[in-house]
């Protein structure tokens, strides 16, 4: 059943639903979920409900992080995973996640994806310097986004200039 499952992942479909209840079948969930993440809508609840299933999913597409329940939307692994493959993943989460103080993490790990990340963020987080250099270290011409305090910081503006020197230009308005 196994090699069924990893050669086409649609053969989940043809088997009893009951097939997934066993415990040692979660294997088979994971290389369904490797072969095609939609399989993640055919599991019962017990493996919809599981960490590492969420991980596999969100890992190949973080946008199927809003198909999670509401307990792993919240889960730090799972979301930090959702962003790192794709920075959007951020819209379907609650805005609440980033004032965590915690979740300054995320933040960086989705500029890291995408600084256009930056316009999502709270102001909080907009206003913190290494969310700042995160930013500006990919795309030096981003300095001209950041709050008046950030834009005169000598750190935050080297690290501009040396990604684009035409960033200078944005500085000194």
């Amino acid at each position: 059943v196994l090699a069924a499952v990893k050669q086409n992942w649609m053969a989940v479909c043809y088997l009893q639903f009951h097939f997934f209840s066993h415990r040692d079948n979660k294997e088979m969930a994971l290389e369904a979920l490797r072969a095609d993440n939609d399989t993640y809508d055919y599991l019962p609840k017990r493996l919809r409900n599981d960490k590492e299933v969420a991980l596999t999913m969100v890992s190949s597409n973080g946008m199927r992080v809003q198909c999670l329940p509401k307990k792993l939307r919240k889960d730090k692994c799972v979301v930090l995973a959702a962003v790192k493959q794709n920075w959007m993943a951020v819209c379907y989460l609650q805005f609440h996640f980033f004032s965590h103080r915690d979740n300054k993490e995320m933040a960086l790990e989705a500029l890291r994806a995408d600084n256009d990340t930056y316009d999502y963020l709270p102001k909080r987080l907009r206003n913190d310097k290494e969310v700042a250099l995160t930013m500006v270290s990919s795309n030096g011409m981003r300095v001209q986004c950041l709050p008046k305090k950030l834009r005169k910081d000598k750190c935050v503006v080297l690290a501009a200039v040396k990604q684009d020197g035409t960033a200078l230009k944005c500085v000194k308005q």
